[in-house]
């Protein structure tokens, strides 16, 4: 059960001890970042910890059969 009194702000919480990161900057940041992404195109700008999207994936339809792992799949060769 949570009373009204038991509310608190979600800023308000403890921080981890090591916490460096200026939390007004940041918001600021992201802002902008959202500024940005609504302007000229959603993904344009991320923070670099998102990480890359890549393009490409593999295809796995044209991977090669098990040949190192089933000695009986091996294509048989005729002369």
């Amino acid at each position: 059960m949570c009373h009204a009194h038991d509310a608190v702000r979600v800023d308000t919480g403890p921080r981890p001890l090591f916490d460096r990161r200026d939390r007004k900057q940041s918001k600021r940041l992201m802002g902008g970042i959202d500024a940005l992404n609504g302007r000229i195109g959603r993904g344009t700008i991320a923070p670099a910890a998102a990480g890359i999207r890549q393009e490409w994936v593999t295809k796995f339809d044209m991977r090669s059969p098990r040949y190192t792992t089933r000695i009986g799949e091996l294509p048989r060769v005729t002369a």
